[in-house]
């Protein structure tokens, strides 16, 4: 059974032979009994800043307590959306209007995982990690929570985090800028540097080494995908033909999709 309690406002799905539904309160101590509008038992519900969302064959919102509902225009998900997406029903999660949830897509056999997020307290919704792209592919996904700037999802027997940033606040559905952070320590450096960034899209990733003139020394890793969250790499101060570079300054450039950084590295010797 889902359900979910914010402040003044608490949501219950429920499905029983009377009906199936939700239950509705705002001090807990009253309840009422809502099905118009609703043809399933919710499996996603979530009470937020006096909405109330429910996800059943698509989503659904209601503004007044669950009187009335809306339904979400989801087309832009794709034909194989689905709303279930994790084993349980720890799938959504919110700060401010800032909503991710776990949705699938479905293949005629099985659903695949991946997150959407809507910034708008659920009128519209986005992918944001596509099923092939999730860091585990076993399908056995079983939760997220978004907490600060940062999403948790439990995959099989690991967490995943993925910097997401604070939540924006407004209603505006184009996502927000996502922060590489990328850092490279230590710095200055003799004989090797870390690099370590954030994946934040599901785009081809570039990370390259060039000198002070803009001249391409390295190319570490050359428009490879790599899964959502923190990676980490080395530099050992050699080019690409495995010769070391001389000491000084050189730039470390990281591409990915329509976002790029760079870091200043100073190579000691």
């Amino acid at each position: 059974m889902a359900a979910d309690f914010s402040s003044n406002l608490m949501i219950i799905a429920k499905s029983n032979p009377q009906g199936k539904g939700v239950l509705v309160s705002t001090d807990g101590l009253n309840w009422q009994f809502h099905q118009d509008g609703l043809s399933y038992s919710p499996e996603v519900v979530l009470a937020n800043n006096g909405r109330l969302i429910v996800g059943i064959s698509s989503y659904f919102y209601s503004d007044d307590l669950g009187i009335n509902w809306s339904a979400v225009d989801t087309t832009g998900l794709g034909e194989d959306f689905c709303v279930a997406g994790a084993l349980t029903n720890c799938n959504i999660s919110s700060q401010a209007d800032n909503i991710y949830a776990i949705a699938s897509t479905w293949d005629g056999n099985n659903t695949h995982p991946g997150i959407i997020r809507s910034l708008n307290n659920g009128t519209s919704w986005q992918w944001i990690v596509q099923p092939v792209y999730m860091p585990d592919q076993s399908g056995q996904t079983y939760g997220i929570c978004y907490w600060g700037e940062y999403l948790y999802i439990a995959h099989n027997l690991s967490i995943y985090r993925l910097q997401v940033g604070n939540p924006v606040n407004n209603d505006d559905p184009v996502a927000p800028a996502l922060d590489l952070n990328l850092t490279c320590y230590p710095n200055p450096f003799r004989g090797s540097t870390t690099i370590k960034f954030n994946q934040i899209e599901n785009s081809p990733t570039t990370i390259s080494i060039y000198n002070i003139k803009g001249q391409l020394i390295r190319t570490l890793v050359s428009s490879q995908k790599q899964s959502p969250g923190e990676h980490i790499i080395a530099w050992d101060g050699r080019d690409d033909g495995g010769l070391p570079v001389v000491a000084g300054i050189y730039l470390c450039r990281l591409e990915t999709g329509r976002t790029a950084k760079a870091r200043k590295l100073i190579l000691l010797r």
